[in-house]
Order: C-alpha cells, then structure tokens, then sequence
C-alpha cells in the first residue's frame, strides 16, 4: 500500500503563510512489528555504471577545450542552476552579483535535515504512537529578503521537499491463546468447534498455511481469541517446513495450548518434539503459561487410554481430553483456557 499525506500550500499576499500539510495517521494493530526497508532499485547498477561512464568520457576532453570565456559561461549556468533549486525569482529577474552572494551565504546557513535513525518498531501498547517520517519545512517569501535597498525582491526560497521512507509491517501479536501442534493434529477442528472462526479442514498435513483466529463467545458474554498456528515439524526451528515463517506466530500468543493427536503412536513424544522446537527457536517460549489438548481421544479404544496416561505422566502441563470433531468435552477444554487467561490479564491489569 501507498500512503501519502496532503501536501502544504503557498503563501498568499500581505505576508499571508501558506497551510500546513496535514498528518497523515495510520492505525495498526497492537503487536505490529514496523522495520524500514530499503528503496527497491528503479534500475541495475550495471546500468547506472554505464551511464555514468559515459558521462564522465563526453565531459573530460570537452572540457579541456573550453576558452576562459566559455569555462565562466558554465560556471554562471552552473550556479544559476543550483540557486534555482533552492530559491523561486520573479519571471525575467535573476539577482546581481552582491544578491547571489547573499543567497550563497543563505544555502549555507540552512541546517541540514536531520537524519533519523531506521525504524524498528514493536507496538505492544494500545493507543501508543511514534513519528514515522518529518514533512519537508516551508520556504520563505519575498518579505524574508528585503532590504533598506531592495524593498520588493523577486526571491522566495523554495523550502526542502518531503521524504519517502518504505517500510515492512509483521503481524506477531495475534491472539490471547495459540494453539500449537503437529500437522493433522486436530488445531483447525478444534478452533472451528470452540469459536467462530471457519479454518479450512483436510485429512492431510498443512492444511493451514497461515494463522486463523477466531473469538470464544462464553454464555456470561466473556470472550479471548484464540489463533490455530500452522502446524510444526521436527527441525523447524532450522526452518524446516516453513518453520520461521510459522514459529514467529506463535511467541506472540499470552498462552499456549498444544494440540496433540491422543491416537497417535506416541503422542507424548509429539509434545516433546514441539516444546524442542519452541525452545530452540526461542528459549524461554515454553515457559509460558500452557496446557495440552489431548484431541482424537474417541479414537483407538484402549491404546488411547494407555497414551492418555503416558502423556499425563510424562509432562506438568494440565491435559485435558476431548473429540474436537464430535465436540465432546470441548467446554472443559475452554473452561481451563478461560481461567489461565483471566490470571494473565489481571496481572496485566486487563479485564
């Protein structure tokens, strides 16, 4: 997208000032990381080079050439193009010799414009804002330039123009509670089972390839959101499966509820696996106030209960069994989530 904020005007008669440009404020959401990127390149350096050599050989035996007369020609040129860039002269007027000095003089005098560090933003706090990019500052009419001599000069300065800065914007901050899991492991069917989000559901891995969340409506009216983070593999940490691009979700979630598929072969070795990956990534990420979602408890008969009580023994985490497809024990899930959440945003001072 393109932003552009509506430009200043000029100065008017009787010493008027001109408008000021107006801000230009744009609203984004808490946990938006902002960064400054560079300006694409318009054209290839191999390019630029060429014309700049080309430049240089037209210039060099030319100017060698030049009689004295010719060479102050340039000069004057020259100098009346750089004045030209910083001031405005009445039509058919360019200022004599001692007025040329004193403009010099001017330019010189100009502080430079102050170069601000690159941007780098992390936006935690609602209502929190920053300046991003300074207007360019106005010029000076006429008035500015008179003197007992000259009380009508046709000089105005120009002012400096205004910036462009390109900058990236990252969504982190996403949700009060992020589920987190192996591919296939149930985290779609069970978002769209507890909230009103509508994941895209599929008996395959990665059906997910970007966050959804969606909002838990209790019956009291308390509500939190909870984001179904794509699935994660052994080795994302190294990025493997797209992991960067699904682990930088997940570190901003309040909590964190692993989703693990109870039918599995070993599911606790699934959940050991995951908090790798999270800790690899991010130490201290596991820490985080969490508990697991012990999903497709319907399946496997007697195996599943065996794994149930291995994966309850193997880890302090609350486990918590349900059948997110059949929606059973899905309420006592919620019901934990909600009682984690609500100890979290009191010690935030958050209702």
């Amino acid at each position: 997208n393109s932003y552009r904020s509506q430009e200043g005007a000029p100065g008017g008669g009787k010493q008027k000032h001109g408008a000021n440009g107006r801000d230009l404020e744009i609203v984004l959401p808490v946990g938006t990381i902002v960064r400054q990127v560079d300006v694409p390149m318009r054209s290839s350096p191999e390019k630029d080079a060429e014309e700049d050599e080309e430049l240089d050989s037209g210039w060099g035996p030319y100017e060698r050439e030049l009689t004295d007369e010719e060479r102050e020609d340039i000069r004057k040129r020259k100098l009346e193009e750089m004045l030209r860039t910083h001031f405005k002269f009445r039509s058919g007027y360019f200022p004599q010799d001692d007025r040329v000095q004193m403009l010099l003089e001017r330019i010189m005098e100009t502080p430079k414009a102050y170069e601000a560090p690159r941007i780098n933003l992390d936006l935690m706090e609602h209502e929190e804002r920053h300046l991003i990019i300074r207007g360019g500052s106005g010029g000076y009419g006429n008035p500015h330039f008179m003197t007992p001599e000259i009380r009508g000069p046709g000089i105005a300065s120009r002012g400096s123009p205004g910036r462009a800065i390109y900058l990236e914007l990252e969504l982190k901050s996403i949700a009060d509670v992020g589920l987190v899991g192996m591919p296939n492991a149930g985290k779609s069917t069970f978002l769209g089972a507890v909230s009103n989000a509508h994941p895209r559901i599929a008996p395959y891995p990665f059906t997910t390839l970007n966050p959804y969340i969606g909002t838990i409506d209790y019956p009291d009216a308390w509500t939190m959101t909870i984001a179904d983070i794509p699935g994660l593999i052994e080795g994302a940490h190294r990025n493997r499966g797209l992991g960067h691009r699904f682990l930088r979700h997940v570190e901003r979630n309040d909590m964190l509820a692993y989703v693990i598929d109870l039918s599995g072969p070993a599911p606790w070795k699934d959940l050991e696996i995951l908090k790798k990956e999270l800790e690899l990534y991010k130490p201290g990420l596991t820490k985080r106030p969490s508990l697991v979602i012990a999903n497709k408890a319907d399946l496997g008969g007697t195996s599943t209960q065996r794994n149930l009580e291995i994966l309850k023994n193997s880890t302090r985490d609350v486990v918590v069994p349900c059948s997110a497809k059949e929606g059973k024990n899905v309420t006592a899930v919620t019901g934990v989530m909600r009682q984690i959440v609500t100890a979290l945003r009191r010690r935030k001072g958050v209702q």
